[in-house]
């Protein structure tokens, strides 16, 4: 059994792999989805999905001893697009999805 969560629900996330399995954050603070949307329809989906952003944040944090030569393209476009499956789940609720490049990304840059 879930439990509801009493706070109101975000308006904003951003998606960005970062250490500790750390991948969306909420005002800055990272958070976990399972926690905001244990009542919607779409809950079961929302936990398979977030079992996907583990695996992925996963990735990044395996490789943190080589990240020389780590698959930045290939992890990004994997990180949008786990962020465009989590903007269409989320669509009714009307909530901004972005996604941020991690800082140990070469191509990352401060907007």
């Amino acid at each position: 059994m879930h439990e509801d969560y009493t706070e109101p629900a975000p308006i904003k996330f951003t998606i960005m792999a970062d250490y500790g399995g750390a991948y969306i954050w909420d005002e800055g603070c990272c958070t976990d989805l399972r926690y905001h949307y244990s009542n919607q329809p779409s809950h079961d989906d929302i936990e398979n999905l977030e079992r996907e952003f583990e695996q992925w944040a996963e990735w990044f944090e395996t490789s943190f001893e080589n990240l020389s030569n780590f698959p930045w393209q290939a992890f990004n476009c994997q990180g949008m697009a786990l962020a465009k499956k989590l903007t269409a789940l989320l669509e009714p609720n009307r909530i901004q999805i972005t996604y941020s490049k991690p800082a140990e990304d070469p191509n990352f840059s401060k907007k």
